[in-house]
């Protein structure tokens, strides 16, 4: 009985050591698993933030490179005959039906500018009268016309004839997806 006594404390040392050597070779590839797993994880986080970085370059990129397009296209049209005429008309020139129509095609601009302006708005202060994509009508009889003289106050502050205003908050001319006659939509200027 004694033997067998002795083979158990034996086999307890055995796994002792056994245990031990079993966490000497398993905590250094835990700790340097770890470690592999953190690095590899900053570095993937690193070239992840480099990617987003070159694409938000990119699309700033584009979006300057489209409204340079749009701006030197507005530029170019408003030396035109057509454009003239339409800031020198002294009042809604509704019987000149083919002037309008030629400036009004001007102002809509060429098909590659359809994804991009949804809209347009001509406004004769001089004359008070509007022409937009949705009809004419003077600008005294704008329904929302609080907003369009805070939004001609706004534009008086830049010395540039053409820029772009940033006006997603602003109220819609639109009502359930329906277009408010006579209502100047400044929300996307």
């Amino acid at each position: 009985m004694k033997t067998v006594r002795k083979d158990r404390h034996g086999g307890k040392y055995q796994n002792r050591i056994f245990l031990l050597l079993l966490l000497m070779a398993v905590v250094p590839l835990l700790i340097a698993g770890s470690i592999s797993y953190k690095v590899y994880l900053d570095e993937v986080t690193r070239q992840t933030d480099l990617s987003m970085e070159a694409i938000e370059a990119q699309i700033c990129n584009d979006v300057e490179v489209t409204l340079s397009s749009i701006r030197q296209f507005y530029r170019e049209i408003s030396t035109d005959d057509q454009m003239s005429w339409l800031k020198e008309t002294g009042s809604i020139p509704y019987s000149d039906y083919s002037n309008l129509n030629e400036a009004q095609n001007l102002l809509k601009g060429p098909t590659y500018l359809d994804e991009y302006v949804g809209s347009y708005a001509f406004i004769n202060i001089m004359q008070d009268w509007v022409l937009t994509n949705n009809g004419m009508y003077r600008l005294s009889e704008a329904r929302n016309k609080e907003q369009v003289d805070a939004l001609l106050e706004k534009a008086a502050q830049f010395p540039s004839t053409l820029f772009w205003m940033n006006n997603v908050g602003e109220k819609s001319a639109y009502v359930n997806g329906i277009y408010q006659s006579k209502t100047l939509d400044v929300s996307g200027f």
